[in-house]
């Protein structure tokens, strides 16, 4: 078989370094790890369905880079591949996977163009000269108070709810 060797090497590291990660507490700061709860990624890391599919990317992201660039990686006297502490940071797509997870059904409320759906929308506003305060939108309703950069022209605009991870995409076709 083709790549046996580096196939085992990929499955063996990336069990290890699966749980060098999970029993380390990098992954569980709050502070580092954008907020997301200890008992969360435990509940995670714990699943073997999730488990399975976090060992599964970072087996492919090691195969991959060993395969494209073997002598980059640490050998034995006999030429095995053998794990060296820099691939310790493969295991970072444990905590981007939980991530994922934990972001995939937060939304968040913002006004869109109902011309596009862009959301790079402005509106005419009240404002206090002296304190440069706002006292809210001076308009009332008419699509002429607002105005769409992304589609370069005044439309009414409305509050949406969107996912979080969320991005306006165009739907113009370039010729």
């Amino acid at each position: 078989m083709r790549h046996a060797d580096e196939k085992k090497f990929a499955l063996e590291n990336a069990q290890s370094i699966f749980e060098m990660h999970i029993e380390g507490t990098f992954l569980y700061d709050m502070e580092t790890n954008g907020g997301m709860p200890r008992k969360f990624i435990e509940k995670i890391v714990d699943s073997r369905t999730h488990a399975k599919r976090i060992k599964k990317i970072m087996y492919n992201n090691i195969l991959k880079e060993v395969l494209a660039y073997p002598n980059t990686f640490t050998r034995d006297a006999q030429g095995f591949l053998v794990y060296d502490i820099e691939m310790y940071d493969y295991g970072f797509c444990i905590e981007d996977y939980c991530r994922k997870q934990f972001r995939k059904n937060l939304t968040k409320q913002v006004w869109v163009c109902t011309n596009c759906g862009s959301d790079e929308v402005q509106t005419k506003m009240w404002v206090d000269l002296n304190t440069g305060e706002t006292n809210g939108s001076c308009s009332d309703g008419e699509a002429d108070d607002n105005y769409c950069k992304h589609c370069e022209g005044h439309h009414l605009i409305e509050f949406r709810t969107v996912h979080v991870d969320w991005k306006f995409i165009s739907q113009a076709v370039e010729n």
